[in-house]
């Protein structure tokens, strides 16, 4: 009952002929338009609030926390039961966390955001694998990246409108609004993960134990380039992603003109990530590892123009170079694992994934404020640029790294699941 779809030239839209990828693609960029109003909103309401960067660094670290904590057996649940159902509850977990910013007394105190934050960190955790685990089920192998792609397009067009709408509420004063909103699009969002029809993963009568936990280690260690990039992704959160998401709004509220230079940062990054977006969707470049490390690059030289540049137009510019290559990376890296992950397993290795990742995220979130305010921020922009760079090198060193597969014959045929999506056109 698979659909086959073979000798098509990759195209950007070729995805949404399948009618539950159609769905969930729908429900998803409603939904993400209302992600990133979210941001604005939050940090706006901590700075406004007298709280600073250490109490906005708090409440993304528990954010942070939060998924990092419940990431690992949310990708064994999706490899358990039907994954929209999981992904379902994830959108309810974030809906309360949402809602309780929406309707807490301003100005709000550190606990009631952290708490919320956390909520929706969890909430984030549960459906990221998931999700991710999900695409192989309603998409041919030859439609995946374009899928990606398409997804990911759909996020940077909401990084563009999210943030615009998001500094225009809070400039009218209406920050609940935008909380809101926020909420509202993930009651979309579930009514459209309601609609798909997918299939459970088979059962194995092995429930959630420890042991079913590490066979997603095992695919892991399987494959060294995994584990690289994985390692890679850890240190590259803590001196990069962390620094960025801090120091980007108080650079912006200290140095530039505040909350419209922050937004129009954040729609920056998201016109250059929609472009990169687009070039994932078309381009399949013979050595895809090599192309999307290298791809990662801009986002140190970003770092190092923030330290120095007091011009918006600069920091954009440099921006909008970080979206395009962060978002091709992130979509190569995604159909890599997807196409080289045993489907039984894949919802496991997302989240392992996304753990590893994220296992100090919420100490450099926590840390980059004080370090920032002790040694200025320009000091921690640059070392945040240089550990970037040194440390994409090492995964194209390592035997599949400059490809994101496994060298020489495959240890195995991928499993992939008989039933891809209900039919072409639903």
């Amino acid at each position: 009952m698979g659909v086959t779809m073979k000798n098509r030239p990759a195209s950007t839209f070729a995805p949404l002929r399948t009618r539950d990828f159609r769905v969930l693609w729908a429900g998803q960029s409603v939904s993400l338009f209302g992600d990133r109003v979210f941001p604005i909103a939050l940090a706006t309401l901590l700075l406004t609030s007298g709280r600073g960067a250490s109490g906005l660094g708090l409440v993304l670290a528990a954010r942070s926390v939060a998924l990092v904590a419940v990431v690992l057996p949310a990708g064994v649940l999706a490899d358990r039961v039907r994954r929209t159902h999981v992904m379902f509850a994830a959108n309810l977990l974030c809906l309360g966390g949402v809602a309780g910013l929406a309707l807490g007394r301003y100005p709000v105190s550190v606990g009631l955001a952290c708490v919320c934050g956390a909520a929706v960190g969890a909430g984030e955790g549960i459906f990221t694998p998931a999700f991710s685990a999900v695409v192989p089920q309603v998409l041919p192998d030859e439609d995946m990246q374009s899928g990606n792609a398409l997804m990911s397009l759909s996020s940077q067009t909401a990084m563009i409108a999210g943030p615009a709408l998001g500094g225009l509420l809070v400039a009218l004063g209406s920050l609940r609004s935008a909380f809101l909103i926020d909420g509202a699009t993930f009651v979309v969002s579930c009514a459209c993960l309601a609609a798909i029809r997918v299939e459970r993963p088979e059962p194995t009568g092995e429930g959630m134990s420890l042991r079913v936990a590490a066979g997603g280690f095992a695919e892991v260690a399987k494959r060294p380039w995994v584990s690289a990039v994985m390692l890679m992704s850890c240190v590259q959160m803590v001196f990069a992603s962390a620094t960025w998401t801090l120091l980007l709004p108080v650079i912006a509220r200290t140095r530039l003109d505040g909350t419209p230079a922050y937004s129009a940062l954040l729609v920056t990054f998201g016109a250059g990530a929609l472009l990169g977006a687009l070039a994932a969707s078309r381009w399949r470049p013979s050595r895809p590892g090599a192309a999307a490390l290298a791809a990662l690059l801009p986002f140190g030289a970003m770092l190092a123009v923030m330290a120095v540049s007091r011009s918006v137009f600069v920091i954009g510019a440099a921006t909008a170079l970080a979206g395009a290559g962060l978002e091709f990376f992130g979509i190569a890296w995604m159909t890599a694992l997807q196409r080289g992950i045993p489907e039984r397993a894949l919802a496991r290795v997302m989240s392992l994934d996304y753990f590893v990742s994220g296992l100090l995220y919420p100490i450099g979130l926590a840390a980059m404020g004080p370090l920032a305010s002790h040694f200025g921020a320009g000091a921690i922009l640059v070392l945040g640029a240089a550990v970037l760079a040194a440390s994409t090198l090492g995964p194209m060193f390592v035997p599949g790294g400059l490809d994101f597969a496994d060298p020489g014959p495959a240890p195995g045929p991928v499993d992939r699941a008989s039933v891809v999506g209900s039919s072409a056109d639903g």
